[in-house]
């Protein structure tokens, strides 16, 4: 038997990098999906998520020598070279069912400049980001007892 568990979007956010050409690259996974199944007489879980990503870029971009691509048909074999990149923004995003808490991350390791562009003169980046998954038991959080430090912040 196959269920789909409802939940609910606390936290959903971008994660944004700014690349050495000045270009921004916004990343997010979200969550669209909960499915729990009986197997063997266990209960097992699965998260379906889903990628969305684009780039801002700043109008003085050189992007001579590109040639004009469609997104979808840029492959790691159009990588030209590792570009430098930092954070701007890292978030964690936030879902809740009934019984847990869900995290999603999604940290980026590498971004690559490639020898495409859009037909609006965007150079196409691709990059590879990790998805780190976090599930909380909320019974496992109202079960936890303060500490006396905790217990002792507010007195008068």
């Amino acid at each position: 038997m196959v269920e789909h568990i409802p939940f609910t979007t606390v936290k959903e956010d971008y994660n944004d990098y700014l690349v050495e050409n000045g270009q921004i690259l916004r990343v997010k996974y979200m969550l669209v999906d909960i499915v729990e199944k009986v197997v063997d007489g266990k209960i097992h879980g699965q998260l379906g998520h889903k990628e969305s990503s684009y780039v801002i870029s700043p109008d003085n971009l050189d992007t001579s020598g590109m040639e004009v691509a469609d997104l979808k048909s840029v492959t790691d074999k159009d990588r030209v070279r590792e570009v430098s990149f930092k954070p701007i923004k890292e978030v964690i995003n936030i879902y809740e069912t009934t019984t847990n808490i869900i995290l999603l991350s999604n940290p980026v390791n590498v971004i690559y400049l490639t020898n495409k562009k859009t037909k609006e003169n965007n150079p196409i980046l691709r990059y590879k980001a990790d998805l780190l998954t976090y599930l909380i038991d909320k019974s496992a959080l109202s079960k936890r007892e303060n500490t006396p430090e905790e217990s002792n912040t507010h007195q008068t």
